[in-house]
């Protein structure tokens, strides 16, 4: 493949051409110099959809690990939207953002919270409305999309005279609790197929308290002091809360709180716990909590790290990381501008800015992102894997955590490089303004493979094309693309073999989507999901 040379994409046909081929085949001293694989990275679809009339695109997105659903966010009036997905266009609905649509693991399934013209909540599942409350405080959509809940807020007459809050738990479509007049911290577990929540109502003497409900059936009793952040394991046996315990001093009002798990309620009290990680089999803990002191504490089965400062322990740089096992990792405020990454107790990194903090599963892996203070006036981005100080950002881990696979890009002087797993790969071409926490990257699921989207000049000089690259540990190419209205937005199928580039053409006014293949069946492929109309 030349890489000075961009191919032209067979748009029409869907499948590359002979003389496409026959150019890969010449290439030999190509294949020479970057161990090209068998088959090249080549155009095998290409399919367009018209915009609906009278909407205009405002935004697209879809599941992380979907193969080729996406979905719009259309504009069709002055705050008025739909969304079209698999070629079907929803209902209206009044103002959202893609970035609050929640979608299945397969990318079959959305939900969207949004309003209707009443400015009453609604949600949108699937492009249809559910019944409009006065208020959605939660909702949520199971990792395989069979289950949707939520909590809705609304106000009740008693008698034809007073007006009082009512909430209800709502589980596809169906009102499945009704008798609190608060609930909250609905949690789903067994993939959606169980649930539980928080509901407060009065006891048969009007006192106020409050009740754990799991499946319908409250457990552990009444209880008179207030209780939060509810947590359940996926696979439902295990669980936690806290309870907070109201001193009745002080404005605003002092409190105490202690943590239970599986509703045995510990003995240590804290003035307030501000987060919570309970490992999957239930049997470790690892906790954030204010001391009376007002220090900020991460305490581990019970036993207390380091004290570090309160210092905006309401707005913590990044949640609580934990494994199913006893590893563990946080971020935390050391003092003025200075942060620390712990892994298992141990300063492990300290900077000024600490961002995109890491642990595997097994826990033998963590990472982090850091600036390096070079002066005073300068700093510089610096990765930290295992301990070990690296020049590089922009890391990805496998989807497989348990492999403990990882990429990341590397920039030492005029070369820049992927780094897999600890090999380097090839000189790569790349952009003097490439900013990778802004440009479109992917990495496969097994962190052998890197695409990402650039914007690179010809060698005449002044005409920018748009090319799509490919990475491996042995192999570098490029392929250019054609332009794009919108924001691109690529992703690998679900089998790896495909790489998906949804874009959005303007003066067409044409949603359209490009596959190329990085394996050989890529063709056949694209010729089986036209078949059943999956774009």
């Amino acid at each position: 493949m030349d890489l000075s040379r961009p191919r032209s994409p067979e748009a029409s046909s869907g499948v590359a051409s002979e003389k496409n081929e026959e150019v890969v085949d010449d290439s030999s001293k190509q294949k020479e110099e970057f161990l090209l694989p068998k088959e090249e990275m080549r155009l095998v679809g290409h399919e367009e959809i018209k915009m609906p009339e009278g909407a205009t695109l405002r935004e697209f997105t879809s599941a992380p690990e979907s193969d080729n659903r996406p979905l719009y966010l259309l504009e069709r009036g002055e705050s008025e939207y739909s969304i079209l997905f698999s070629g079907q266009e929803s209902e209206t609905i009044l103002g959202s953002r893609c970035s609050e649509i929640i979608m299945s693991e397969d990318g079959e399934q959305y939900l969207l919270p949004a309003s209707d013209k009443e400015a009453d909540s609604i949600l949108l599942i699937n492009g249809k409305k559910t019944k409009s409350h006065k208020n959605i405080s939660e909702h949520y959509l199971s990792p395989d999309g069979r289950f949707y809940g939520y909590v809705s807020e609304d106000i009740m007459n008693d008698q034809g005279e007073e007006q009082r809050r009512h909430s209800s738990v709502w589980i596809n479509g169906e009102e499945v609790s009704s008798e609190y007049y608060d609930a909250y911290d609905l949690v789903f577990f067994e993939n959606g197929i169980k649930h539980a929540f928080i509901g407060t109502k009065t006891n048969k003497n009007g006192d106020k308290f409050y009740a754990l409900v799991k499946d319908g059936q409250e457990i552990g009793g009444e209880r008179e002091n207030y209780v939060h952040s509810l947590k359940f394991t996926p696979d439902g046996k295990h669980y936690s809360f806290i309870e907070r315990k109201y001193l009745g001093q002080g404005y605003p009002e002092l409190f105490i709180e202690r943590l239970a798990i599986d509703g045995q309620l510990s003995g240590e009290e804290y003035e307030e716990i501000l987060d919570i990680a309970l490992a999957d089999n239930g049997k470790s803990c690892l906790c954030k909590v204010l001391t009376n002191e007002r220090k900020c504490v991460f305490v581990h089965d019970g036993i207390k790290d380091k004290e570090y400062s309160s210092q905006a322990v309401h707005n913590p740089p990044d949640p609580l990381l934990f494994t199913n096992g006893t590893e563990y990792a946080y971020t935390a405020v050391k003092g003025k501008n200075e942060y620390v990454f712990v892994y298992c107790g141990k300063e492990v990194l300290e900077s000024s800015s600490i961002r995109d903090p890491f642990i595997s599963e097994d826990g033998q892996l963590y990472s982090a992102l850091f600036e390096k203070t070079i002066s005073k006036k300068e700093t510089e981005s610096k990765l930290m894997i295992n301990g070990e100080v690296m020049q590089g950002e922009c890391r990805f881990f496998s989807g497989d955590e348990k492999t403990n696979s990882y990429i990341y890009l590397s920039e030492e002087g005029d070369s820049k490089n992927f780094i897999f797993s600890g090999e380097k790969g090839p000189d790569i071409e790349i952009s003097k303004d490439f900013n990778p926490e802004e440009r479109i990257i992917v990495v496969s699921n097994d962190c052998d493979t890197v695409v990402y989207l650039d914007s690179l000049r010809s060698e005449a000089g002044s005409n920018e094309k748009s090319y799509l690259c490919l990475c491996t540990k042995d192999h570098f190419e490029k392929i250019e693309i054609p332009p794009s209205d919108s924001t691109y937005q690529i992703y690998f199928s679900n089998d790896q073999s495909e790489v998906n580039v949804h874009t959005y053409n303007k003066e067409k006014r044409m949603l359209e989507k490009f596959v190329y293949s990085i394996k050989d069946d890529g063709v056949a492929r694209w010729q089986k999901e036209l078949e059943e109309g999956l774009f």
